[in-house]
């Protein structure tokens, strides 16, 4: 005659390998979700930044510019992004200042003054444009550089971050 088991009560003491709905989620997210998240950030951060560089000659004759003139206020725009790059990498060196937070500041300022932009007119909406550049300046490398810290994926991050630009 076969043994009979007594059915699994509630207060079984020996852990589940499923996880319960009750449990809290992780500290800190596995790496593999990092990577994603940084890689899509970085995807979408790259797609912005050329959305806004392929526009900005229409947008200023939109304005009332002509075609040299905005191609030169387009150049003068990318090298306060530049300059901006330096500023921002000298603050990121200081250790009272988190990298993740300027990314956050960053990208927020960029948002602010894209719909600013969007919302004004004349010279006014030119310089606002040319002020999103020099906020872009920090998010490329700022992205790219906290997926360093990925772990067993961050050579596979670093790559699939830079095929993103």
């Amino acid at each position: 005659m076969a043994k009979s088991t007594p059915a699994p009560s509630g207060d079984s003491t020996s852990p589940s390998p499923y996880p319960s709905r009750s449990s809290k989620p992780p500290a800190n997210p596995p790496p593999r979700k990092n990577l994603f998240l940084g890689t899509l950030s970085q995807f979408c951060y790259v797609g912005a930044q050329v959305a806004v560089a392929n526009y900005f000659i229409k947008f200023c004759e939109q304005v009332g510019r002509s075609a040299s003139n905005s191609s030169a206020l387009l150049s003068a725009a990318q090298g306060i992004e530049a300059g901006m790059r330096f500023i921002s990498g000298f603050l990121m060196m200081s250790p009272f200042v988190k990298p993740r937070l300027i990314l956050l500041a960053f990208l927020a300022l960029c948002f602010v003054f894209a719909i600013a932009a969007m919302n004004t007119s004349g010279v006014l909406s030119i310089g606002l444009l040319m002020t999103v550049f020099a906020f872009e300046s920090a998010c490329f490398a700022t992205i790219f550089t906290l997926l360093a810290g990925l772990g067993k994926v961050h050579e596979a991050g670093r790559q699939s971050a830079g095929r993103g630009y």
